[in-house]
């Protein structure tokens, strides 16, 4: 429901199927449905924000999957799936709670999946070295988010925003920055001193006033070598 992109990103899904001779579940229409004759705060609770589904949202996702599954095993298709070689990959996803000793966790309200993460106040630095191809890392992003940089070895090669008007609520926020290090760098992700535009935000939230935090949760990866984890001061 986002910028109108659904229509695109149920077209990808249905080509994808199709590749793979597999049926789809269409459960677009009903959410529709439902839209037409929700208010604002009705519709808010079954999509918190045309993206994601809230937590009477999931429950009627999770009725409605079933009921539709039902419905094609009790025709008795016979499905016939290609297969398709896809290239292997070692993705790793390399924990911080397990390297750096006080952490905190999110539970993800739709899943009740928990992630471990470590908080980086404005003067901290999260610091190791690394060896590999280094994907990105997986952040719990909200109010209190601001911008981020990345510097290896020094010099700075990802600068992103992680506040944007979502960041009135709490979520889980992989963020890509696809380097390759063939022999061992040091990197460091810390805050920017960067301004927060807080107005882009759909909603308000107190937590606004706070002092800006660099949540992560995960390193993502392929063939990592990742050693000494840390948090240190900032020196400049």
């Amino acid at each position: 429901y986002e910028h109108g992109d659904g229509d695109f990103i149920r077209d990808l899904y249905k080509q994808a199927a199709d590749n793979v001779n597999v049926p789809v579940l269409n459960i677009y229409p009903y959410f529709e449905s439902l839209k037409k004759k929700a208010n604002a705060d009705d519709w808010n609770k079954i999509y918190r924000d045309n993206v994601h589904t809230g937590a009477e949202g999931s429950v009627l996702l999770a009725k409605e999957l079933y009921k539709n599954i039902k419905q094609l095993s009790d025709l008795d298709l016979t499905v016939r799936p290609k297969l398709i070689d896809f290239p292997k990959l070692s993705a790793k996803f390399i924990s911080l709670s397990e390297n750096i000793g006080e952490v905190e966790s999110y539970t993800y309200p739709s899943t009740a999946q928990k992630f471990e993460y470590v908080n980086l106040h404005k003067n901290e630095v999260l610091s190791f070295k690394l060896e590999g191809e280094l994907w990105g890392m997986v952040s719990i992003v909200g109010p209190e988010s601001a911008w981020v940089e990345v510097r290896v070895d020094g010099q700075v090669i990802q600068k992103f925003a992680q506040f944007d008007q979502h960041c009135y609520y709490t979520r889980v926020q992989p963020r890509q920055f696809i380097r390759m290090f063939d022999n061992q760098v040091e990197v460091e992700i810390y805050l920017s001193d960067d301004a927060v535009d807080f107005k882009q935000a759909k909603q308000e939230n107190v937590k606004f006033q706070n002092d800006r935090l660099l949540r992560v949760s995960k390193l993502m990866g392929q063939n990592l070598k990742v050693s000494n984890i840390a948090i240190k001061k900032r020196s400049n």
